[in-house]
This record gives structure tokens, sequence and C-alpha cells, in this order.
């Protein structure tokens, strides 16, 4: 068999990503249903079910689903079998250049228009779905379909299909599936789709705006006023003067732009790549730092601004600090530990010199910029949106421009700006803006801040939950969801909860390099970052930075909540045993997860029992005592584990991509796995839910599933590298056994690692990496060593002299 590339799975990754979607939402579901069986209550942004009634709606929501045409068992192996049938075809399809990728045009469509049958089905009841109610099944495709979607945006780079393309699609079709499923006049439908859309639009609106400006900015040439004023000499100056000049330009520019500005600066300042790469990694970090802080310094934020959660002063009053610290911290930590501040830097040839300068560079540069500093400022005057200053900002500019210049030159005219614009961002966040919105107006954002906030200790918990996800997933459609999740009257403007919201998503997005769009840019514009060289470069700094502020907002939160978190009454000294006891109730056991909590008696502090409900044994708030040293212990080994695991399984993704070879190891295992494990822990611990068989309940299913996905994948990675060693005339150092052993597994999954290393080494015609672990253990060294060979080996074992030093 040739060698796979990138290319050979494109006919079929449209598919594989839709069936790998499918794999969480049985743990996404469980959460629903928990909504509707323990809230008899219908929230007040929620439509009503087409299928329930306001006298009939208790008596559903307890019910089950009688089996349809198609059972819940066939549905739930629908997953497995979509990604096991693509993979094992997918790894024979030929590249034939544009006429492979052709082909994958039909597969991509008609796995859409299956997916859109197979959702309209479910929500007339053709289908059956397991553990869902009857007052479910409008709700359950709308949230698979934003799912699945969804994973196709965050998968980008593997599917190769443009996130703006998938966002639109994605918008329109909830929607659909909102008219279709959920019952409303068509007054009342035109009435919620027209509020969203004018939402929606101000935010775009808003940021085309703000890009233009800086199009215009920069086509005279303006941000050159600030690089000529750079006279660094040496490493740490640069690095300094770097940090800083983009913490205060990323608080009145979109991050965006600032790092595109930046990195280009970068490339004109300092010759040497290694140095280039790690300032342009701080630039990521100051970027998103500096523009937390301001109402037009993120995207975010500016969502924020304009949702009416935050306002100017509080926000700069409140974060400029934090903000500040986080940057102080992350360059702190590039000096001690990453660079050599004394030494000199190299600048390269300067190949733009004696270039003429655009008449009015100085009054377009200072005046776009000042008129984004007013545009908060212009709104509060005159009460009219956000997106109206921007645009007499912009109208402004394009007044001067037409001023300046000859009507014939169009390189610096409005009309060039906007063809230089960045189009599919502005319409990547209506799309995804749109889907959640149509979550929101249905009201299940809401439920499901109900089942997070009785999950966690409180709501910081919450906030700071959402900013390490921002480093996984794109950050828009998280704080969207978070703005949706929890309502005005309870969480004024400038709430502390906001603040940390605003906080944690501008900077958790530095924690890896997909995190954040300014992240995404700089990896597009410096060829050699990869995601492994930002998570070893920059992400610890990135991590030291905003890590003590989090804790500072939180504690802040809680002193003005009232309510004792864990980081919290860390900062204050006191009950750290007692809120470490319900942490590791609410982490380690899982309790709680699917249900409402149980109430609190108060004259005990311990919670009741909730009824019994028939079918859902799996949702009783049963009361799970551990000792405290199990819980921590718990805490202490396996969450650690399981990140440390996720961190090896995308730094292999991350080679396997860079080396052009099949990335079947990285993403597109761990998310189903994460989720499936997590939910059957927490269910295992809280509920003994995987007692009864693997389709008993959800939290069964999840975590079978789960695991029948890792070892699928685990195959098919072990004979991509013994097929790369074959290729190279090696012998195959993986064998098959190795998958099947209780631990041994998780030891030969860990040397893909030594091997890829090893087999690129060869290729390129390197030293061959150390292999430390076959140094210590010599039966590595063999690997055509069958079990039965290793057990009566015994001096094979163990290395003991290197062992022991």
């Amino acid at each position: 068999m040739s060698r796979c590339t990138g290319q050979r799975l494109r006919p079929r990754r449209m598919a594989r990503v839709v069936g790998m979607a499918l794999v969480p939402l049985a743990l996404i579901y469980t959460l629903l249903r928990a909504a509707l069986t323990f809230r008899a209550g219908t929230p007040q942004s929620r439509m009503p079910s087409s299928r329930t009634s306001a006298q009939g709606q208790q008596a559903l929501l307890t019910s089950q689903r009688p089996p349809s045409k198609l059972s819940g068992t066939s549905f739930a192996l629908v997953p497995l079998v979509t990604m096991a049938v693509v993979q094992v075809r997918g790894g024979t399809v030929s590249a034939k250049g544009s006429s492979s990728r052709a082909n994958g045009v039909p597969s991509a469509l008609i796995g859409l228009a299956g997916w859109l049958l197979l959702m309209f089905a479910i929500q007339h009841s053709w289908v059956a779905v397991p553990f869902l109610a009857e007052a479910q099944y409008p709700y359950f495709p709308i949230v698979a379909t934003f799912v699945a979607g969804y994973a196709v945006i965050v998968l980008e780079e593997q599917t190769e299909i443009n996130k703006a393309a998938t966002a639109l699609i994605l918008g329109v079709l909830v929607w659909a599936l909102v008219g279709t499923g959920i019952e409303m006049t068509a007054s009342e439908f035109d009435a919620a789709i027209a509020e969203t859309l004018q939402n929606v639009a101000e935010v775009v609106f808003f940021l085309l705006g703000a890009l233009t400006i800086v199009e215009i900015m920069d086509a005279h040439k303006g941000f050159d006023i600030i690089t000529s004023a750079i006279k660094a000499t040496n490493q740490r100056d640069l690095l300094i003067t770097i940090g800083v000049l983009t913490f205060l330009l990323s608080s009145v520019l979109n991050n965006l732009t600032v790092v595109i500005v930046m990195v280009s600066l970068l490339q004109r300042l300092v010759k040497d790549e290694e140095f280039r790469m790690k300032l342009g990694g701080l630039v990521v970090v100051a970027s998103n730092a500096g523009g937390a802080w301001t109402p037009i310094g993120d995207i975010t934020t500016t969502m924020l601004y304009i949702g009416g959660q935050v306002t100017t002063v509080p926000l700069l009053t409140n974060l400029f600090v934090p903000s500040s610290l986080c940057l102080l911290g992350s360059m702190a930590y590039e000096l001690l530990f990453v660079i050599d501040g004394s030494k000199a830097f190299e600048r390269p040839k300067d190949e733009q010199a004696g270039v003429e300068v655009p008449a009015g560079q100085g009054l377009i540069f200072w005046g776009g910029l000042l008129g984004m500093v007013g545009v908060p400022v212009f709104s509060a005057f005159t009460m009219c949106p956000a997106w109206t200053g921007m645009m007499l900002v912009l109208g402004l500019l394009g007044l001067i421009t037409s001023l300046l210049h000859e009507p014939d030159d169009e390189r610096y005219s409005l009309k060039a700006a906007l063809k230089r614009i960045e189009v599919p961002d502005a319409l990547f966040f209506l799309g995804v803006l749109f889907a959640v919105g149509a979550l929101e107006r249905v009201g299940l954002l809401k439920e499901f801040a109900v089942q997070l906030s009785q999950l966690v200790p409180d709501d910081s918990l919450v906030a700071i939950f959402l900013g390490f996800a921002s480093a996984v997933v794109d950050n828009v459609p998280l704080v969207a969801a978070a703005q949706g999740m929890y309502d005005l009257s309870a969480h004024p403007a400038n709430d502390e909860l906001w603040n940390l919201i605003t906080y944690c998503a501008a900077t958790g997005g530095s924690l890896l390099v997909i995190g954040s769009a300014a992240g995404v840019a700089f990896m597009g514009m410096e060829k050699e970052v990869s995601f492994g060289w930002y998570l070893r470069s920059v992400g610890p700094a990135a991590l030291v930075g905003p890590g003590p502020q989090r804790e500072l907002l939180a504690c802040s939160f809680a002193r003005a909540s009232g309510v004792g978190t864990l980081w919290g009454q860390m900062h204050r000294g006191h009950a750290l045993a007692f809120h470490a006891s319900h942490a590791g109730d609410s982490f380690a056991c899982g309790q709680d997860l699917v249900q409402s909590m149980a109430k609190t008696k108060s004259e005990h502090g311990q919670r009741e029992k909730q009824p019994e409900t028939e079918g859902a044994r799996y949702l009783l708030c049963t009361q799970v005592s551990f000792p405290m040293w199990a819980r921590w212990l718990c805490l202490a080994t396996f969450w650690p584990g399981v990140v440390w695991y996720l961190y090896y399984k995308l730094l292999v993704e991350d080679d396997l991509r860079y080396y052009r070879g099949l990335g079947i190891g990285g993403s597109l295992v761990i998310v189903p796995f994460a989720l499936g494990l997590f939910a059957g822990v927490f269910g295992e611990f809280a509920y003994g839910s995987l007692e009864g068989g693997m389709f008993d309940n959800a939290f069964s299913t999840a975590f079978y599933s789960a695991f029948a996905w890792i070892y699928l994948n685990q195959w098919f990675l072990y004979n991509k590298v013994n097929q790369l060693f074959e290729e190279i005339g090696r012998e195959a150092p993986l064998d098959p056994w190795g998958l099947f052993v209780p631990g041994w597994n998780f030891v030969t999954g860990i040397r893909q690692i030594h091997f890829l290393a090893e087999y690129w080494a060869i290729q390129r015609g390197e030293e061959l990496p150390r292999d430390a672990f076959a140094e210590l253990f010599p039966f590595a060294k063999k690997p055509t060593l069958t079990l039965l060979e290793l057990a009566t080996t015994p001096s094979l074992w163990f290395n003991l002299p290197a062992i022991l030093g």
C-alpha cells in the first residue's frame, strides 16, 4: 500500500466527521432529559413543543417513546459503523489530484441530505432514539445538528472545509429545524428570527467597520509610524517593546488585525527565525490579553458590550490590572526560561527603503485610531448602537481619502479597502451566532446553564471552564452561549461573573494556537509554526500569565456573590477542607451530572433524594459517600492522566500532519473518547450505571462507544506506523497484541511517538533519537517479541543497572 497523505481521505472526511459527531450526543441529551424530567415548568423563552400541551406536558415528560421501525440499538451503532467503514475504505482511496477532490462533492452532499432526512424523521417520531422522552423529540435534531456542524468547524484543518461555509449552513439549518419541529405561529417565528438577526447583525456590522478602517490605515502605511520608532537592540528590550505595543494596540484594534500587523513587523525587524517565532507567540498572548479590557479590543468583548453585559468604564476599571498582569507574567516567563535577554538580534535588510509615503499618513492613522477609541463615547452620548459609531468613523475616513487622492487612484480608497477585508470571518460570525441564537430561542441554553450551575460549585468555575474550553474551540460561540445561559436579571451588567467570562474567554484562547483567530493567523503567517511547537514553546507562558489573575477574579466573584468557591477559599484561607470535600464530590464522583441537585437539609447540610421515576434509574439523586482521601486520589491521578493522554495524542496528530502522514490519531479520536470517558466515569461513580449493559442508558452507551472508538483508531494508527517502516525496508516495530493487553496498550500507544520520530530521522538521514524506554526495558527493542516469549524471558523485563542508576 502506498503511503497515505492528507488528501487520500478527502472523499470520506465528511462522513467521518458526521459519524464522529454522533458519539457525544448521548452525553448532551442526558442533560436535556434531566432538564425536561426534573423541571416540569417550561422556561419563559422556550417555545411550546408540537407534541406537548399545557395540560399533558407533565405526563409526557416522564414517558418513554415505544420502539419504532428503527430500534434504539441500531441508532446507537450508527457512529461506530459509519466511522469504521469510512476508515477502512478511506485508506484504499487513490489520490488523483483534482478528480479525487471532486469525488468528495457528491459524498458530502449525500451525507448532508442523509443527515437532514434522519433529523426530520426523528423530529416527527419516525425513528426512535434511546433515552428520549416524548417531549424531547422536537429538540433532539436541533442540538444534534448544532453539535455535528460545530464538529466540522472545529475540525476545519482536517476536513479542509471552509468554516464560514459550514457556519452559514449550520445557522440556516438549525433555524429550519426550529420551524419544522417547534410549535409556533408564523408571526411568532418571524419575530424570533428577526430579533436574532438584529442582534447578530450588530456584531457583524461592527466587525466589518473595524476591519475596513484598519485596512485603510494600513494602506496609508500608518503603522510604519510605530514600527519606525522601535529602537531596541537586544532581545529583552525588543520582547518588552513588542509585548507592550501589542497589548496597547489590541486594546483599541481588533486583535486579529494587530497580530497580522505585528507579525509582519517582526518579519521586517528580526532575521533569526526561532526568535521571531517566539516573539510571535508572545504577540498572540499579548493581543488576547490586551483585547480583554476594552469594548473594542476583542470580538468576544465586543459581543458582551453590544449585548449589554459590560459597559466601558467598569470594564476598563475591573480588567485592566488582570490583563496587564497576564502580559507581565508571560513576558517574565519568556525572559527567565526561554530567551537570552542580553543577546543582540540581527535585523534583515530593509527592502522597502525609499518607498513613497502616501499623502495623509498621519491624519488617517491617528484619525482612525482616535475614531475607534471614541466609538463607546459616541454610543453612550447619543444612545445609538455601537455599530453606528463605527460606520460613522468609516464614512469620515472614506471622505478624507476621497479628498486626499486622485479619483482614479483606488489604492487608498474605501472601495479598495472593502475588497481586502476578510469577509469570510464576518460570515463565520454570522452563521455561528445565528445558530446559537436559535438554541437560545428554544430555551436550550438556559436549561444547560441550570445543569452546569448545579454540576460545578458556583458560576465562577463555569467561567473558568469556558476559558479553558476556548483554547480548544472557538470562543465566539462559547461567549454567545454564555450570553444565552445567564439572564441579565440574575446577573446585571458589569456583574463579576461577566468580568470573569470576559477575561477567561479572551485569554484562554492563547493556550493553544488554534484557540483564537490571532493564533490561527500567526500560524498561517509563520509556516514553521505547528501545533506542537506552539504547545511546547508558547503554551507554558500562556498558562502562567492569566492563571493567577483568573483565581483573583474568581475570588472577587466569590466575595461579591457570597459563594465560597474553592479558589476564593484558598485565597481567603477559610474552610479549605470543607470546600475541597464538595469539590471532590462534584469533580471526582461526578454527582448531579444529569439531574437537578437535591435540596439541602438546612439542619444537617445533607442532600435529600429525589423520588424515583419510571425508566430513569440513572437519573436518581443518589448521595454517594466517598472518603476525602479517595476523592483527592481520584483528582490527583485520573484527571491529570487523561489530560496528559490528550496532550500526547495531540502531539502525535501534529507530527503526522506536519510530515504529511495520515492524521488519524489526534482530534478525531480524542473528542468522542474524552466525552465518553468523562460521562462513563461520572456515571459509574455516581450511579453504578455500567452494570446493566452497553445500551441501558446514556452513560454506558457513551462510555463503551468511546472505548470502542479509541481501540479502533489505535488499531489503524498501529498499522500506519508499521506500514511506514515497511516502506523503508525496516521491520514493523509494533505488535497487535500490545493493543489488547491492559496497561501495556497504553505504553505501546506512547511508543508511537518514538517510532514516528525514528522513521522521520531515517527519512532525513539524521541521527536516530535515543530510545530511553527501551534502555530501561530491553524487551521493547524486540519488535517481533510475542506475548509468550515475553512471559517466559524474565531477563528481558528490566535493565536493573540502568534503572538503579
